[in-house]
This record gives structure tokens, C-alpha cells and sequence, in this order.
């Protein structure tokens, strides 16, 4: 699911996500009453817990929502959890987490 937006210094956007899109999302997608009802029944730490987190994604768009690239971390090694991409002044780019007590930071 995707997360946060951070502009980097080409002007594109990076785009965090840390599941890949499942069978149960793209169900509930066509219901968003029932997913009202879902999520105002189970707590969301319960729901977190269900989402496999360990495969992160990186997405570089442009304004116009065209994609330029995708980074992939599809056993969490890097990062799991994946929140946003900072880019870094050195072009780095920075990791952050909704659960990891860290920030990863890729090679260049």
C-alpha cells in the first residue's frame, strides 16, 4: 500500500510502499463500506499485523503520476515496514518505517 510523497531533486516524487497489492486489498477496494465496517471493528494494530511488510517499494514518479523507475526490497533485507524515501543531499536515499526503530540508507 502506498504511504508517504517526498519530493526528490529532479522534482519527481518518491512513493514508499510496503506490501504488494493483495487479493483481499483489491476485494475490499470494491467495497468501501464494508472496509468502513472492517476497520471500525479490528484494531488497527490487528490489521498491520495481517500485511506483509517485508516487501518494500520504492516508486519514483514524475508530476503527471508517470512512473520513472521502481526500487524493490522483496525480503525486507534493507528495510521492512516501508514509510517514505528522503532523498539525501549526496543522493542517497534515506528509509524510514512505520515499525522499525531505524532508518536505512541506500548506496548510491
Amino acid at each position: 500500500m502506498p504511504d508517504n510523497l517526498r519530493r526528490n531533486s529532479r522534482g519527481n516524487y518518491w512513493v514508499a510502499a510496503s506490501s504488494k497489492h493483495s487479493p483481499m486489498v483489491a476485494f475490499l477496494g470494491k467495497f468501501p463500506s464494508l472496509r468502513q465496517i472492517i476497520i471500525g471493528l479490528i484494531p488497527q494494530s490487528v490489521i498491520l499485523r495481517m500485511v506483509d511488510s517485508n516487501h518494500c517499494m520504492l516508486f519514483e514518479v514524475n508530476s503527471s503520476g508517470e512512473l520513472i523507475q521502481t526500487l524493490h526490497d522483496p525480503n525486507g533485507d534493507l528495510a521492512y515496514a516501508l514509510s517514505q524515501g528522503t532523498e539525501l543531499s549526496d543522493g542517497r536515499i534515506a528509509l524510514g518505517s512505520y515499525k522499525a526503530q531505524f532508518l536505512a540508507i541506500t548506496d548510491e
